[in-house]
């Protein structure tokens, strides 16, 4: 009689052991997984860096995963703020400076996204430190935030970003603009 009633209770501390374990465990997962969904989001944002680096194996940006990773972690960040696709931004640093940090445009355009003028003026006055990556990526998303939002459509927006003015000032710059709209789509898709 005793072998029969430790044989009941075994499979019974053990049913409620699992099902304990199972309740645990979707409740963690339903706790984390908004965060689960910003870091796929930067590891895709990671990814899509260091594939539009594929042919540059001295940039520093692809020896360093580390330094790809906060540049994706801003992207993310600072997209989120101001309401625009990361990806977006990863393409814009892409066309706009190959993501390098000094770059310098002929037309007196500094940083990651080569902000001038009236945007670097404004980012300044808003307490943005144009010196540092994190800065320039903060500045950039804000400025393009606003122009999408003056401007009514991404497509103006970027238009308003490059030459300030929500209509196409020429083909060039139109076809320049949609180049960084496909490739923040195709880096969406990946």
């Amino acid at each position: 009689m005793k072998k029969l009633k430790i044989w009941f209770e075994a499979p019974t501390q053990l049913g409620l052991l699992t099902i304990l374990l199972l309740l645990f465990a979707i409740a963690f997962a339903a706790l984390t997984a908004k965060g689960d969904v910003r870091s796929n989001t930067i590891e895709r944002i990671d990814y899509s860096i260091s594939y539009l680096l594929r042919y540059a194996p001295t940039h520093p940006l692809r020896k360093s995963h580390m330094k790809r990773r906060e540049l994706a972690t801003q992207n993310e960040l600072f997209a989120r703020r101001h309401r625009v696709c990361p990806y977006l931004l990863t393409a814009m640093e892409y066309y706009e400076s190959s993501f390098e940090i000094s770059a310098e445009g002929s037309a007196g355009e500094t940083g990651i996204l080569q902000t001038h003028g009236t945007a670097s003026f404004r980012c300044k006055q808003m307490g943005f430190d144009l010196k540092t990556q994190a800065g320039q990526v903060e500045c950039g998303a804000w400025w393009l935030a606003g122009r999408i939002k003056q401007c009514g459509s991404v497509k103006r927006g970027l238009v308003a970003y490059a030459c300030g003015k929500c209509k196409t000032v020429s083909h060039v710059v139109n076809w320049r603009v949609e180049r960084r709209i496909k490739l923040a789509e195709r880096l969406k898709a990946r």
